[in-house]
């Protein structure tokens, strides 16, 4: 090759004991802009990953170094360089979401999530189906972008900070009452809430409903808008002499008894239908507005829900695990060959399995896009509510014959509760596929119900 056509790279050539040096500055040296120059003229010399630290703004440098200074403590003496390179490089991700864009909070989130985890975390699941659609997903991100980064340096301030985030985005995103009820009465203590003010307050509801939909943008708004609340509805309702009301910072929400005493969704105020397509099933229309405002069904599109659509077996299986209040711990439990542990209904699957409510169509396999039949619906509700022996007189269906020996306790017990019914000609109709209105209705019955489970 002639010297003409010679390609020169440009490099740098450096000794051992300077390189040695330099990462000793980075790992013990108490100077930000010190460290901070040994990172940028040496990091890479010696190994460590600069790949998001390379990519920040001067002033996210700076956050980052001095994020890298408090999580590595006074001195890293012994520290090699992949431990010093991980800290790096969060200290970097920490600065990154800081000084992100509302707009791209979203793609990093996702780009960052496998070293993250925030949709792992305990108040993530709890309200994973709020927040599982684009829109919802977005919204909540921007917020986060916007209001709640301060003060992160590594991934446990990060999902700290997310999971604020969440808590204070379920009381503005306007859902429901009861999701801001779950906030409080869950939460609202470790958040810095005083929850004894909630003993002078004989009914709740009203307080949470003025909560719902409040512009709050942070923790301290949301503590000031539950303060308000809260004396908002004891200076309203004064608490009777010898007893305190209210909810109390109760445990998980159970299916028996509902969320509120006696609820009467018939008689819930609303400036207009929550789903537009409920024409042809007005039978069930309170019902999925009940369900909808305590967050246990969502539609299916603009103002739609599509009432005769049928459901599948891991449908149903979340709607049980919602309405249950069942903690979504980790899928490996689930323990079916056709449940992947990373799809969106692993958890909710598991959680079922775990307290006795549903099983496989076999040892191996639960079913996974099956649609559920309406004797498979009344066994797992069955499960889930375990009503007394005999209640009232069952009804007797035409087709009681064609129910399935495991299912024949299950449908005779809820249909002399009043939980299930049959078809308008008499039948139940076991093996028919069950849809969503149907599904939505026997739920909504069973937590109105006013049995106590067994």
């Amino acid at each position: 090759q002639s010297a003409e056509a010679a390609v020169h790279l440009p490099y740098t050539l450096y000794a051992a004991d300077e390189l040695a040096a330099a990462f000793g500055t980075i790992k013990t040296a108490t100077d930000g802009a010190a460290v901070k120059d040994a990172i940028e003229e040496y990091g890479g010399a010696v190994g460590l990953d600069l790949s998001v630290y390379g990519a920040l703004t001067e002033t996210a440098r700076e956050y980052a170094v001095a994020a890298f200074l408090s999580n590595r403590g006074g001195a890293a003496g012994e520290a090699d360089v992949p431990e010093v390179s991980a800290l790096l490089t969060e200290a970097s991700i920490a600065a990154r979401l800081k000084y992100a864009e509302a707009a791209e909070m979203t793609a990093l989130l996702g780009a960052y999530e496998p070293l993250l985890q925030l949709k792992e975390t305990e108040v993530y699941q709890r309200f994973r189906t709020s927040l599982e659609p684009s829109d919802a997903s977005d919204a909540l991100n921007r917020r986060f972008a916007e209001y709640n980064t301060d003060g992160i340096t590594d991934y446990a301030s990060i999902r700290t900070a997310y999971e604020h985030a969440v808590l204070v985005y379920m009381v503005y995103k306007n859902e429901s009452w009861y999701r801001v009820r779950e906030v409080v009465e869950h939460y609202g203590a470790g958040l810095g809430m005083d929850l004894s003010k909630l003993n002078g307050i004989p009914d709740v509801t009203e307080m949470y409903k003025a909560m719902n939909g409040m512009p709050v943008n942070t923790v301290d708004d949301l503590i000031s808008v539950y303060d308000a609340a809260a004396r908002d509805a004891g200076a309203e309702k004064k608490p009777p002499s010898k007893a305190s009301g209210g909810g109390g910072s109760g445990g998980t929400v159970s299916i028996i008894p509902p969320p509120t005493a006696n609820p009467d969704i018939d008689e819930t105020p609303a400036d207009a239908p929550v789903f537009s397509d409920m024409e042809g099933a007005a039978w069930a229309v309170g019902a999925v507005e009940y369900l909808y405002r305590a967050g246990i069904v969502s539609g299916k599109g603009e103002n739609l829900f599509y009432p005769s659509d049928l459901v599948t077996r891991e449908e149903f299986a979340k709607l049980l695990a919602l309405a249950k209040g069942l903690p979504l711990g980790g899928a490996d439990g689930a323990g079916f060959a056709d449940v992947d542990a990373d799809t969106w209904y692993a958890p909710y699957i598991a959680a079922a399995k775990s307290a006795g409510i549903v099983n496989g169509i076999s040892a191996e396999r639960f079913g996974v896009g099956e649609t559920i039949t309406r004797e498979d619906m009344a066994v797992m509700l069955y499960r889930a509510v375990k009503p007394p022996a005999a209640i009232a007189e069952a009804a007797d269906f035409t087709d009681s014959t064609d129910i399935s020996a495991y299912a024949i306790q299950a449908v005779r017990n809820l249909s002399a509760a009043g939980i299930v019914n049959g078809m308008e000609d008499g039948r139940f109709a076991p093996s028919a596929g069950a849809t969503r209105a149907e599904a939505a209705r026997m739920i909504y019955n069973a937590l109105t119900s006013g049995i106590t489970e067994g």
